[in-house]
């Protein structure tokens, strides 16, 4: 049977999840980022066909 995690266990196991949140956060905003780029130079493009 496993033990129990200690509070410092707790606050170690939470410290590396909101590590990997924050990694998983900044790779999904840059790839909205380059999309949104993406999509901001295409109606660029379009307006300067007006």
């Amino acid at each position: 049977m496993q033990q129990p995690l200690t509070f410092t266990d707790e606050v170690i196991a939470l410290d590396e999840e909101v590590a990997q949140l924050r990694v998983q956060l900044a790779q999904k905003l840059r790839q909205q980022n380059k999309q949104l780029q993406q999509l901001l130079d295409r109606f660029t493009d379009l307006a300067k066909h007006l």
